[in-house]
């Protein structure tokens, strides 16, 4: 059975699960990712040397990892999630990425600060700039 390492907290990982659900496909998720399983831990490098979360482990062993990745990957390999229509597959493909290189990195800062309350994120400036940013994101989003 495929297997998806990773907290449910993390929005990358809740991608990877919403598509797997969506395609009706069964699945086991381990808890990886701080504060739950280091992934520094060698087990868990030896599959994602970057140590983030997710990681996509299939019944023969390969390891995938990297969310939009294994979102295309899922797409490919399971069923029709992605257009066939070439523009509108041009269009999910630039949304995918665009969230992942420009909403996720604005956000960032404010999401470790104010919902996950990590240790070190106090700087209300960079609070501050972090929500700014993410605004003028979602901006873009809803034009």
């Amino acid at each position: 059975m495929t297997r998806v390492l990773g907290r449910v907290t993390s929005i990358n990982v809740r991608k990877v699960l919403w598509a797997l659900d969506a395609l009706g496909e069964s699945y086991e998720r381990e808890d990886w990712g701080l504060p739950l399983r280091d992934p520094h831990d060698p087990a868990f490098m030896a599959l994602n040397p970057n140590a983030t979360v997710p990681v996509l482990v299939e019944d023969d062993g390969t390891a995938l990892w990297e969310s939009n990745g294994l979102l295309v990957y899922l797409a490919q390999t399971r069923g029709a999630l992605l257009p066939k229509d070439r523009h509108e597959l041009g269009l999910a493909l630039q949304w995918l990425g665009w969230q992942a290189s420009e909403l996720n990195p604005a956000w960032g800062y404010a999401v470790r600060a104010l919902l996950r309350r990590t240790q070190g994120y106090d700087d209300v400036g960079k609070i501050d700039d972090s929500i700014r940013r993410w605004t003028a994101k979602m901006e873009i989003l809803e034009a």
